[in-house]
């Protein structure tokens, strides 16, 4: 019989922007899940018996519901687990993190149990930042120091100037996308405004160069003629 073929894990990016999402654990690995989360703009519940300094502070500062509880198997899982629309097992018994598992899974509920992919119906990828660039690296379970180690190489290779140039873009694209009308002039124009050259005056931290550079493409493709997108002197 021919063995069943191998699936890979489908990438995507989630918005969990005030979505109720939920760790169970109080250790450093729980640590990092709630920190990931809130950054992720998500309403953190933490339920663990004993918790790190920083997940208490974290608490105080009201940045997240943490109950201190002691859990012993899927009953006692079961209350916690009517809101969360994603959960983090983190906990230092792997029976208690299998419960967890089997209890998400009744409930359809997005799981990962740490250092478990066999127990989890998503991955938790290695990410690198510059902004609001996030660069995602993933072995699909099999090495997360692996993972980690190519985002410490990202370093070298992404400098902050992609951050800059993404900030400097935040509002311009939509503008050109209500504005330009032809498909392909923008798509012409989004190219030139990903090119070296353009890159290289947020290198210099020279916005002052970034903004001419931007308004020499829009009048080179006559955008300013007929159109309502305007040079950053008129806005």
């Amino acid at each position: 019989m021919q063995g069943r073929k191998r699936i890979s894990p489908f990438p995507v990016f989630l918005n969990l922007d005030g979505k109720p999402c939920a760790v169970f654990g109080g250790g450093k690995v729980a640590e990092r899940k709630i920190r990931s989360l809130l950054k992720a703009g998500a309403r953190v519940s933490c339920f663990a018996e004993k918790v790190t300094p920083k997940i208490s502070a974290l608490a105080r500062r009201k940045m997240i519901c943490c109950r201190k509880v002691r859990l012993r198997g899927g009953p006692s899982v079961r209350p916690f687990l009517r809101e969360p629309v994603l959960v983090f097992a983190a906990t230092s018994s792997s029976g208690l993190n299998t419960a967890i598992y089997r209890e998400c899974g009744k409930r359809k509920i997005l799981v990962n149990v740490a250092d478990v992919p066999r127990l989890s119906n998503f991955i938790s990828p290695a990410v690198f930042s510059r902004g609001a660039l996030k660069v995602v690296v993933s072995t699909g379970g099999k090495s997360p120091e692996l993972a980690k180690t190519i985002r410490k190489k990202m370093n070298g290779f992404l400098g902050p100037e992609y951050g800059r140039l993404l900030e400097f873009m935040s509002g311009r694209r939509s503008r050109i996308l209500e504005t330009v009308p032809f498909p392909a002039k923008r798509k012409k124009l989004f190219r030139e405004l990903a090119s070296p050259g353009f890159l290289a005056c947020f290198r210099k931290k020279d916005s002052g160069s970034a903004r001419r550079y931007y308004e020499k493409l829009l009048k080179k493709e006559r955008l300013y003629r007929g159109s309502n997108v305007k040079s950053e002197s008129e806005t």
